[in-house]
């Protein structure tokens, strides 16, 4: 390996910060960047030491070194952030959900986008699913399966 991969997280809630500390703590990674829209101070993403944007499309044009994005947001915001960052040619982790509901991932513009970029090497097309993933979850939800590549 050539190099510290380079990381964003995007949402500094609880997962998100889990993400942050622990791109933080391995010696192939390396954190450039965090971004909430809620401020630094309220978030605690001011405790990485590395820039905080409330605009995750800012973060992206400032900091083009940027190899791997985090999608660390609410379940209803991962299909519009993994887009984001897809589009701006970036690889994607995200929290599962990918989409809370199956009309998100129909809709064409995530599934075309990611099966045309080489930043999701490897994956397979998103699982819909109708099914609850458990009793009592609320409903059907819509996941994103696949193998990671590098």
């Amino acid at each position: 390996m050539s190099g510290k991969i380079k990381f964003a997280v995007v949402g500094c809630g609880h997962i998100g910060k889990r993400h942050a500390e622990m791109i933080q703590r391995h010696a192939d990674a390396e954190l450039l960047a965090v971004c909430d829209i809620r401020s630094a101070q309220e978030t605690g993403g001011d405790a990485f030491g590395v820039p905080f944007y409330n605009d995750v499309d800012v973060m992206l044009a400032e900091i083009p070194a940027i190899e791997v994005v985090n999608i660390c947001t609410p379940n209803g915001l991962h299909a519009t952030f993994s887009l984001k960052a897809l589009e701006a040619r970036k690889h994607v982790v995200c929290e599962k959900p990918m989409a809370p509901h199956e009309g998100e991932l129909r809709s064409g513009a995530l599934q075309s986008t990611a099966s045309a970029s080489d930043r999701l090497r490897g994956y397979a097309e998103p699982l819909l699913t109708t099914e609850p993933m458990d009793q009592g979850c609320g409903g059907p939800r819509a996941t994103w399966r696949g193998v990671h590549g590098r």
